[in-house]
């Protein structure tokens, strides 16, 4: 494809970890079923042939899941912070 790819798949990424952190967690799950199809679109059209290429996408659509995971969890988190009752004295 191109070195241009790796200016996008870092982008990608980078989008994906603010958006994840936000505080609608249905938007950090847009990023990786986009990641999915575009892998399968790519796929179909045979630009991803090697195993290697398979392996990678794979690989990207768990670290976007990881991501997205780990926003929920800090999300949650921080409910509880804010929710505990402070301590007095």
């Amino acid at each position: 494809m191109g070195d241009w790819i790796w200016l996008v798949v870092l982008a990608v990424f980078g989008g994906h970890l603010l958006v994840s952190r936000s505080n609608r967690a249905w938007l950090g799950g847009i990023v990786p079923a986009l990641w999915l199809i575009a892998a399968i679109v790519l796929g179909f059209e045979g630009l991803l042939e090697p195993i290697r290429d398979w392996l990678m996408a794979a690989a990207g659509f768990v670290m976007l899941l990881v991501f997205w995971g780990r926003g929920i969890d800090t999300r949650r988190a921080k409910t509880r912070v804010d929710e505990s009752p402070g301590e007095a004295g």
